[in-house]
């Protein structure tokens, strides 16, 4: 037995109240001095005999009273050992996984989220926890008033994978983790395959949804160059789609502003769950980029989607050479046929003694052979300052055996007809229709020191066969790079002057050397660098991506966080970009109830599968469990009984004397 608060048995020290006060009422006899006793008659004594007996009981009641309220509030426990076998099992640690996408900016939910993972975060049951923000990355967010929502989309695809990859950097708890992942769960954001909901779960996972739907719309531009009419200067249109995520249909007002003036305003009417197309005239391209935007008020749950910029590309993007000595003509016409068609200014044609440019972005050497000298040391200082080179062979450099910069050639030209095969499908060069594209001639290049971005097999073989032939492949060249095509711009070489697929690669090839980036692109949306000397500035003249970040790289990726305008810095050259938000993140309708039940279903089964795996491993230890018992209740039971017994022997004790009294009277 143990006492929770001993220090009360101090007041046993009350016991000696009752014992003075007991010893108060004690009256001894008189005592008288006779000279005989012949003469008393005898008497007996009961009365004094009876009180005392009468006292002492009730003494011995009160005293038992007192001592048992003082133990009572000792609060005595009557402890009990038992032992039995018990697994050895260590607590999960939550990882909370909150959803940081567009979607959850709206009123409300936002809120509610942080509550749910302030609880998680803050269970006294739970140690270790820790927390994630999601969205087109993950990020690692101290504490809960750290974390705020942000601009981009999240792909529900392959988060079990993402979360296993940052778990990686920490250690794993003793009793692993439990995933709580707080999410509005937009349908738009559910893969095709559900499979890709669970692929890779490590760790069972638990869903928490907030949010529901709400009426949303959201606005889309895009400025198209238009066809001149005679010698005028061709024009150009703003084209905008207003897409509606409500059951309602809607009238909404369209503004069209530059600089922050209002320039055009039309009104459209956009049915329930459907969308609208207007456009906008606008002048031709002017020297510099121009800089729309295009708003509707809306005064919907999510204001952010109802601004949407474009940027008008100037007259001179691009300045592009052509170096074609001794070419063959059919070749240089295909060759300015597709920049033309690809929007590319007219390029400057130049021969051996020509002034070049002062400022050039891609030189295009046209079956190039062995040059004199002095054009190739000014081909290497163009690439050298972080300018590109496209190179495309044919019967001179056949002849030749050699190009410029790349050095010799393996002198083999084949008749048999040969498909495409794209070699590195992450490559911006990569895409294009090259199914229908056959080549019956090209040269052999060295592959050492080339990326092999398309290349060739025969028609029956399939797209494992080792062995395979380069058609396009790119080299760094100092701060720029160089493309070699190893097939000739000509109809007895191969099908692809005649095929789309041509305009499309020079169109890209150009865009890719000259380091641009796309005009307009999304929020996370994964934008390659094509060029290694580039630097990037939000609208507030903020560097987002230093120039030492890009030199001396062979290819990678850059995201931007927020919309807006940017600036792209490249040698020689700067340009606009316009970043929107993803207008899958406006639809804000919430993945079905089954297809959750679904996923939560089977990362339950996961749970089980994790619990019954480790009860397997678990050794059996023995454990002593000690129970205590609180003695108070009883003792305050036992007081009671005592004090009524005290009172009862009190009365019965005053009754009982005074009918003595009574009688001897």
């Amino acid at each position: 037995m143990t006492l929770l608060a001993g220090a009360f048995l101090a007041g046993l020290v009350a016991l000696g109240v009752p014992l003075w006060l007991h010893r108060l009422n004690e009256r001894s006899p008189a005592e008288t001095t006779v000279s005989s006793l012949m003469l008393m008659r005898e008497a007996e004594e009961p009365v004094r005999t009876r009180r005392a007996l009468a006292h002492r009981v009730l003494l011995a009641l009160r005293l038992a009273l007192l001592a048992v309220l003082t133990v009572a509030f000792a609060q005595p426990v009557w402890e009990t050992v038992t032992g039995y076998l018990a697994e050895e099992r260590a607590s999960s640690a939550n990882l909370v996984v909150l959803d940081g996408s567009l979607s959850m900016r709206r009123d409300g939910v936002w809120t509610t989220a942080l509550g749910v993972a302030r609880d998680l975060l803050d269970d006294p049951a739970v140690a270790g926890s820790r927390m994630l923000l999601a969205d087109d990355r993950l990020r690692s967010t101290p504490t809960v008033t750290d974390a705020s929502p942000g601009w981009s989309r999240l792909d529900l695809a392959g988060l079990p994978a993402r979360i296993e990859a940052a778990l990686a950097a920490w250690p794993e708890p003793p009793g692993g983790w439990l995933i709580h992942l707080i999410s509005d769960f937009q349908a738009s954001a559910a893969p095709e395959r559900f499979n890709a909901l669970v692929e890779g779960t490590q760790w069972p996972v638990v869903l928490h949804a907030v949010g529901d739907a709400e009426p949303n719309w959201a606005v889309t531009a895009s400025v198209v160059p238009q066809e001149g009419a005679g010698d005028s200067a061709p024009g150009s249109r703003i084209e905008v789609v207003v897409a509606s995520f409500a059951d309602e249909p809607r009238n909404l007002a369209v503004l069209l502003r530059r600089a922050e003036a209002e320039v055009g305003r039309v009104n459209v009417a956009v049915p329930g769950g459907g969308r609208a197309a207007t456009a906008f005239d606008i002048p031709p391209a002017q020297r510099e980029a121009v800089v729309w935007e295009v708003l509707i008020d809306a005064g919907d749950a999510l204001p952010e989607d109802d601004v949407a910029r474009a940027v008008q590309v100037g007259q001179d993007a691009r300045r592009v050479a052509v170096l074609a000595l001794n070419a063959d003509p059919g070749a240089l016409r295909f060759l300015v046929a597709a920049l033309d068609a690809s929007g590319v200014p007219a390029p400057v044609v130049l021969g051996a003694d020509s002034v070049w440019p002062q400022t050039l972005d891609v030189l295009i050497a046209l079956d190039p052979g062995r040059w004199p000298e002095s054009v190739s040391l000014r081909m290497q200082r163009h690439a050298d300052n972080g300018g590109g080179v496209l190179t495309i062979v044919g019967p001179r450099t056949q002849r030749e055996g050699a190009l410029p910069l790349v050095g010799a050639l393996t002198a083999s030209v084949f008749d048999l007809d040969r498909r495409v095969l794209v070699a590195d499908t992450a490559h911006p060069l990569a895409q294009g229709g090259w199914a229908d594209v056959t080549v019956a001639r090209a040269l052999a290049s060295p592959t050492q020191g080339l990326q092999t971005i398309l290349s060739l097999v025969p028609m029956a073989s399939d797209e494992r066969q080792t062995g395979v032939l380069p058609l396009l492949a790119e080299k760094r060249l100092g701060k720029g790079r160089m493309l070699v095509l190893l097939t000739a711009l000509d109809r007895d070489w191969s099908s692809l002057v005649l095929r789309p697929a041509f305009v499309g690669l020079i169109g890209n090839a150009v865009a890719y050397l000259a380091g641009e980036f796309v005009p307009t692109a999304f929020v996370g949306e994964a934008l390659p660098i094509s060029g290694t000397s580039l630097q990037l500035f939000d609208a507030d003249g903020q560097r987002v991506l230093a120039l030492n970040e890009t030199v001396g790289m062979t290819g990678g990726v850059v995201q931007v966080s927020r919309p807006g305008v940017y600036t792209v810095r490249t040698p020689g050259r700067e340009t606009l970009m316009a970043v929107n938000t993803d207008p899958r993140e406006s639809d804000l309708r919430p993945m079905a109830g089954e297809l959750l039940a679904r996923w939560q279903d089977a990362a339950n089964r996961t749970q089980r599968s994790q619990a019954s795996e480790d009860s397997s491993q678990a050794l059996p230890t023995a454990v002593e469990q000690v129970t205590g018992v609180p003695l108070a209740p009883w003792l305050l039971t036992f007081a009671i009984a005592l004090l009524v017994a005290e009172s009862v022997a009190a009365n019965i004790g005053r009754i009982g004397l005074g009918a003595l009294r009574l009688r001897d009277a």
